[in-house]
């Protein structure tokens, strides 16, 4: 006996689907969410303590135990003293260009930020992709920074289209 190699049709899914097409929407520019996270409910820079890159100078894990809700994300801290520095002055401590890799956002593309990657540059935070990336960014910063000023804002909002991009892990 031979099994069908078709599957049955999901009405629902298919005219989801045929309405993204018919609008358009299928394959052009979306926002993204301003803040990177690897899971879409998923808390920012994968739970890692992003006062922590300040304080300690490293890369250090979040607890469940100390989070707060700031612009729809989920961040983790280390410590309650990591927490509350951050609801003092969230702006200060949160990555730029939403712990998206800096250098790509220079480049127009939206590529995840390694949470173990990054730079503190004028006292803002930075994040790249791999260690390679850091190497060029590092060498000069501020072209890279000046041109993901510009592109960032439009990325994030769909206005320009941002080519997918392979998303690394650590």
């Amino acid at each position: 006996m031979r099994r069908s190699l078709l599957r049955p049709v999901r009405p629902l899914r298919s005219l989801a689907v045929a309405g993204l097409l018919m609008l358009g929407l299928a394959g052009s520019a979306l926002a993204a969410h301003p803040i990177y996270r690897a899971e879409r409910e998923g808390p920012a820079l994968r739970g890692y303590d992003t006062v922590a890159y300040f304080t300690e100078g490293r890369a250090v894990l979040g607890s469940e135990e100390h989070e707060v809700v700031w612009r729809d994300t989920l961040w983790r801290f280390a410590s309650a003293a990591h927490k509350a520095l951050f609801e003092k002055d969230p702006e200060k401590y949160a990555p730029q260009f939403g712990g998206y890799c800096a250098y790509a956002a220079s480049r127009n593309r939206l590529y995840e930020g390694h949470p173990e990657i990054f730079a503190i540059e004028d006292g803002k935070l930075y994040f790249n992709n791999n260690a390679k990336v850091m190497e060029r960014w590092l060498a000069e910063p501020e072209p890279y920074i000046e041109a993901a000023k510009e592109a960032f804002p439009a990325m994030i909002s769909g206005e320009l289209e941002t080519p997918a991009a392979p998303q690394s892990r650590p």
